[in-house]
């Protein structure tokens, strides 16, 4: 059954509300500030949050957030008495779901909660099916999760998908999952590098050629395009795209159709096209550095990929798994971390995002040679200072007491902490197994007593792989 919490300073319409969940068949509960929302979220797990925007402690608006980041994530709905356009466009994009106007209408909230309720139930949480497809992509944050949810959406779609972010935050990772949860998932997944490709030879490279085409045109090339037929088209960096290629591939994907170069004839071609960018593209078509039409074309689906400084709680996640792997492809003892480690991560903005922590990763576990474990001494010399210098608040701390950094400064519930202690293990027992199993899945099922499914359930939940 949903679960369904009111928070409104207003008793009378809390009441209303309650009544309204009720009849509904929904249980419901209410507060009547943000804090208690906020402690209510942390204490028990909602579907739908009902959130005024103006309350006594806290704009509800810029709340909706703190809402999301909580562990069941509910599905925000603002409930205002004054209509303003502005606040609209602010809820939604802050993560609102709907944004009503009092007096509600009985039958309007029935509609709005059987569209979320049936949203969440059936297609908002399909990632956390053992047939999702992650990719590589590592963490459970509230953020990324919301993330994820969007891949699932736009994987099941047949329109194309924009995705937006900053440099290392792992789009290319994002397209691989689209493309691996789609119907296109068993055909080519072919990646155009927009910032590398030669001006003089561009329409080649895209669009294949005929031999004799042009000089050195010794024989016939197919091209990306063509390459791609059936399957899915990753433009990396779409903003460095020229204007005139923009020009050629807006009719490819509008016709799907082209003329390779020196060809007599145009042919057809069937793929979705994913795209990236690191850029502001909306600024870029209002300066005329790009193409409006193909803009609309390719941002039929929009996914903003959280940076990581968004997302402190998969560091630790994120940390241990790269130790792992770059342990176990470069032959070396697999190394654990120290807590104090994740906290010295924990200061660090990330403005390289999850590439720059690949790259701290790889230098710290070079610097601890036989080390077994990683901790701050082994870290860069700048990561090593800055983290010494948070330390100098005249607050005693014991390395063995730190736990992982919590992303809002809040002590997690009792059972997120359970959860996560749980996960470590759990992580630290399969990693042990890929290695004394040999990477066969056979013998790892016989040695976990578990079923090969369950297997790839798990390697997957945390990353892993059987590699021998």
């Amino acid at each position: 059954m949903a679960e369904i919490l009111i928070v409104d300073d207003d008793p009378i319409l809390c009441k209303q509300l309650e009544l309204y969940a009720d009849k509904l068949g929904y249980e419901s509960d209410s507060e009547n500030s943000f804090q208690a929302g906020i402690e209510a979220c942390r204490t028990d797990e909602f579907d739908v949050v009902f959130l005024d925007v103006n309350l006594p402690d806290v704009n509800g608006l810029k709340g909706i957030s703190a809402f999301k980041k909580t562990q069941s994530s509910p599905e925000v709905i603002i409930i205002t008495s004054e209509s303003d356009p502005d606040g609209a466009e602010l809820a939604l994009r802050n993560g609102a779901w709907y944004y009503l106007e009092k007096p509600l209408a009985y039958k309007t909230v029935q509609l709005i909660l059987d569209r979320v309720i049936q949203f969440r139930k059936n297609i908002g949480r399909s990632f956390l099916d053992n047939s999702f497809d992650r990719a590589g992509i590592i963490g459970s944050s509230p953020e990324l999760n919301s993330c994820l949810t969007s891949i699932s959406l736009a994987a099941k779609s047949i329109g194309n998908v924009l995705i937006t972010g900053e440099t290392g935050t792992g789009k290319e990772l994002i397209a691989r999952s689209i493309h691996a949860n789609s119907p296109r998932k068993k055909q080519p997944f072919v990646i155009i590098d927009c910032t590398n490709i030669p001006e003089t030879l561009a329409e080649s490279v895209l669009f294949g050629h005929e031999k004799g085409a042009f000089t050195d045109a010794r024989q016939k090339n197919k091209g990306l395009i063509t390459q791609a037929d059936k399957g899915t088209v990753f433009l990396d960096e779409i903003g460095d795209l020229d204007l005139t290629l923009q020009r050629s591939l807006l009719r490819v994907i509008q016709e799907k159709k082209f003329r390779p170069v020196g060809a007599a004839r145009e042919q057809e071609v069937d793929c979705r096209f994913v795209a990236a960018t690191n850029r502001n593209l909306e600024k870029m078509v209002e300066a005329g550095e790009f193409r409006s039409d193909l803009y609309f074309r390719l941002a039929t689906f929009i996914i903003q990929v959280p940076a990581l400084k968004t997302r402190q709680g998969d560091i630790a996640k994120l940390t241990r798994h790269y130790v792992y792997k770059i342990c176990h492809e470069n032959q070396l003892e697999i190394k654990t971390v120290t807590p104090d480690f994740l906290e010295a991560l924990a200061t660090c903005d990330w403005p390289g995002n999850v590439r720059e922590l690949i790259n701290i990763i790889y230098v710290s576990i070079a610097n601890a040679g036989g080390d077994s474990t990683l901790s701050p001494h082994h870290l860069p010399m700048e990561f090593k200072v800055r983290y010494i210098q948070s330390t100098l608040d005249g607050t005693p701390r014991n390395p063995l007491d730190l736990a992982e950094p919590e992303s809002d400064g809040m002590l997690s519930s009792l059972k997120e902490f359970r959860q996560a202690e749980l996960d470590k293990i759990e992580f630290r027992y399969i990693a042990k197994l890929v290695s004394h199993s040999s990477g066969k899945a056979s013998k790892a099922c016989k040695i976990a007593g578990i079923s090969r499914s369950r297997l790839y359930q798990l390697l997957r939940k945390h990353g892993l792989e059987l590699k021998k």
